[in-house]
């Protein structure tokens, strides 16, 4: 299993990703032109520069984002427009000359980064529609021009819910047979924990078990609601220290005249490993005076500390040794067993935690809604 960090539009991408690696947290990292210019434009360095500036070895992506462009208020093109992917309008993918345009377009600027082919794709909300047959012509003409490509996938809750038609869709997909795929899930905001729904949760783990059985699959933008679909046979999955890298939402693009935030404290919050959440860093101190040994051995490891940097490090461990713990399993229903046990044994001891801490975090937020969606997975694979 590979972690990979998501882009930033803070200037720290490249220094906290190059830490990262250099620990064996990180494998590299993902850049897009909504966050990254082609040019440098203030303090935000140039995407090849960004590219360079990793360590020997980091695994760079170009992800051309383009499924953002359907999302509701985006608006974000302060870097955007520098990169070269259109011919005519922004967004314009009504034709095959236009899709076979802009797909020509995104592998040059990959290819000139040094950076694997990663087909764009559009943002789906039904695997049954006009939209949906479109996103599947962007990926045929992909192949077409580099049989070598990764292929992407993007869609709403109600798209990852579909059940029969969203298996269809992906069949239809697979038949195409690309190096690999990046999926996203894309939420209407911020929030963490996402609001996932169990049906949605399933549908991502049935997608990624059928397609990884071919090629390896990357959960974008994933995070700890990605577990689900390391236990599916994900091979790599996305992060971040702020909102917009652990959730792909449609707030991430709107519309900004200056630096966006990076979400608050956020990056500051400690990661509760055994309870697949994270806390407000008060109630995670607080937890650990009145009983230190449970927080211990809830969050492995000592309390990350207040800098943002060592906190996100913290978080990576976190996140690895979650992964980990997962992919002991030396099958896909090992794996299976092996969450479903994390995610019970946090249910049965949350009611502990906020009786000592007072925790906003629940685990009906946090948790349960991961587990039904396991569950749901595993029922389709005949496994309970």
């Amino acid at each position: 299993m590979s972690i990979y960090i998501e882009d930033t539009a803070r200037n720290n991408l490249a220094t906290w990703t190059t830490n990262a690696i250099q620990a064996g947290l990180a494998v590299g990292a993902v850049i897009t032109p909504f966050t990254t210019p082609h040019d440098r434009q203030g303090h935000k360095q140039a995407g090849a520069t960004t590219v360079g500036r990793m360590p020997d070895g980091a695994a760079m992506w170009f992800d051309a984002t383009t499924h953002a462009l359907q999302m509701a208020g985006v608006g974000d093109y302060r870097f955007y427009d520098g990169w070269n992917l259109w011919e005519g309008a922004r967004g314009a993918l009504n034709t095959d000359d236009e899709q076979r345009d802009h797909l020509r377009r995104v592998f040059a600027t990959q290819s000139a980064l040094g950076t694997p082919a990663l087909a764009p794709t559009i943002l789906l909300h039904s695997p049954q529609s006009d939209t949906s047959q479109r996103a599947l012509s962007i990926s045929r003409f992909a192949v077409d021009i580099d049989p070598a490509c990764h292929l992407s996938i993007s869609g709403t809750s109600s798209f990852w819910a579909s059940g029969a038609e969203l298996d269809a869709h992906i069949g239809a997909l697979a038949q195409l047979d690309p190096s690999g795929w990046f999926i996203s899930a894309v939420y209407a905001s911020t929030d963490l924990p996402v609001n996932a729904q169990p049906a949605e949760i399933a549908g991502i783990a049935r997608t990624v078990r059928a397609l990884s059985a071919y090629a390896p699959v990357h959960v974008s933008y994933g995070d700890l609601a990605a577990l689900p679909a390391v236990a599916a046979g994900a091979t790599s999955i996305g992060t971040g220290w702020d909102l917009r890298q652990k959730v792909c939402a449609f707030p991430n693009f709107y519309q900004r005249d200056s630096e966006p935030s990076t979400g608050g404290s956020w990056p500051r919050r400690p990661t509760i490993e055994r309870l697949v959440s994270i806390f407000d860093r008060t109630e995670a101190e607080r937890l650990q005076a009145q009983d230190r040994p449970l927080a211990d051995s809830l969050i492995r490891g000592p309390l990350s500390p207040h800098e943002g940097g060592e906190a996100f490090t913290h978080h990576l461990r976190c996140l690895n040794n979650l992964v980990n713990d997962i992919e002991a399993g030396a099958t896909h229903e090992e794996r299976y067993h092996v969450l479903r046990q994390i995610y019970e044994q946090a249910i049965d001891i949350y009611p502990t935690v906020r009786g000592l801490c007072s925790c906003r975090a629940t685990a009906g937020e946090w948790v349960t809604p991961f587990l039904a969606g396991l569950n749901l997975y595993a029922r389709s694979e005949g496994w309970n």
